[in-house]
C-alpha cells in the first residue's frame, strides 16, 4: 500500500489484514519509498495512490514496468 495519507494507509492495511489473514503486508508513505519496497518485498498486489506529491502512482507503475527486475514476466 502506497499513499501519502496515513488515514488511508491505516484503513486499507486494516481491511487487507481482515480480507487476507496471514498475508505479509508492507506500506509506504510516498512513491520513492514504495519503489524501494517493491524492489525488496516483491509484492503480488500493489495498491497505489495515483495522486501523490513528488512521485505519483502512475510514475511508480511506469518505473516498475520499465525495470526488468520488477517487471512482471510477459508484460510489456
Amino acid at each position: 500500500m502506497v499513499d501519502d495519507s496515513p488515514i488511508v494507509v491505516d484503513f486499507v492495511m486494516d481491511t487487507l489484514r481482515d480480507v487476507l489473514p496471514g498475508s505479509e503486508l508492507e506500506d509506504a508513505s510516498n512513491g520513492y519509498e514504495g519503489l524501494l519496497k517493491v524492489g525488496t518485498f516483491c509484492p503480488e498486489l500493489l495498491v497505489l495512490d495515483l495522486r501523490m506529491p513528488g512521485l505519483d502512482g502512475l510514475e511508480v507503475c511506469r518505473r516498475i514496468k520499465a525495470n526488468p527486475a520488477t517487471r512482471r514476466p510477459g508484460s510489456s
